[in-house]
């Protein structure tokens, strides 16, 4: 099964008195958290991100570093929602509801007033987003703070057998995820565990997808970047790649913490039960 995911992107068109406007190209909806188009005004001081299954929430630091106010369009765009029946939608995503992520967002504390457009494309999928107008103020902090429900994607993963039933690439999933050898062993075993022998058993995946890399469009790197993952349980399993250390503060959470962080790899999380 292919996996599912809502993709969701926030991302800030510029508007400068000269008349600077990203083009189609540039104001692409991919996922992840706030991007901003063809702006090298603006630094992202800090980032504090937290990702677990019932919630995602986001809070930035932005300075304007020019003498100008930087007025901007603020849109957030989820991917399209597809439609997998008539009137039903992946993830059971209520895409009529008055916000369908249960989306919240906050700009020095006060909470800002957003509208919703809705466009249905040709393959009956649904594209929802949000947006509202932000000025960043010339040589000042801004904060923002935004959070949401994820719409999670999940598949299965097939133990490998010789008949050939199993058409998991296990190989390319490791690499993708960045899988241990710990955990490689442990799905091995639970393989083994609920095996009846003639089938192949499967794993139930579940997956959250993160874009870090448009914090690269933002004036240079993220000064301090601080990311929190949290389990469902001390029990699930947890892999997705991710360069240097990573701390275990508790059985359920892991923070990664970097200093000048610039992004190269997108975040994706996968979560074994």
């Amino acid at each position: 099964m292919n996996k599912r995911f809502l993709a969701i992107l926030l991302f800030v068109i510029s508007f400068y008195p000269f008349g600077v406007m990203a083009n189609d190209s540039e104001a692409t909806i991919a996922a992840g958290g706030l991007e901003l188009v063809n702006n090298k005004d603006i630094s992202i001081e800090s980032e504090d991100l937290y990702i677990s299954e019932d919630i995602i929430k986001v809070n930035y630091i932005f300075k304007n570093n020019s003498d100008k106010d930087i007025k901007t369009l603020v849109a957030f765009p989820l991917a399209p929602i597809l439609e997998i029946a008539e009137d039903e939608y992946d993830g059971n995503v209520e895409v009529n509801a008055d916000n369908p992520v249960n989306f919240y967002v906050t700009v020095n504390k006060k909470p800002v007033k957003f509208k919703i457009e809705r466009k249905k494309n040709k393959d009956n999928s649904i594209n929802i987003k949000y947006y509202w107008e932000q000025t960043f103020p010339a040589n000042k902090f801004t904060k923002v703070f935004h959070r949401y429900q994820p719409v999670m994607g999940g598949w299965f993963v097939c133990e490998p057998r010789e008949d050939d039933s199993c058409e998991t690439d296990l190989t390319k999933f490791n690499n993708e995820y960045c899988v241990s050898k710990d955990l490689g062993k442990w799905m091995k075993k639970t393989w083994a565990s609920r095996s009846n022998g003639e089938y192949s058993s499967l794993l139930m995946l579940k997956n959250i997808v993160y874009i870090l890399k448009t914090a690269n469009n933002w004036s240079g790197p993220i000064k301090d970047f601080k990311l929190k993952i949290e389990k469902p349980s001390k029990n699930a399993k947890l892999s997705y790649c991710f360069p240097g250390s990573v701390d275990k503060n508790s059985p359920t959470t892991y923070e990664i913490k970097r200093k000048n962080f610039v992004p190269e790899k997108d975040l994706d999380i996968v979560i074994l039960e």
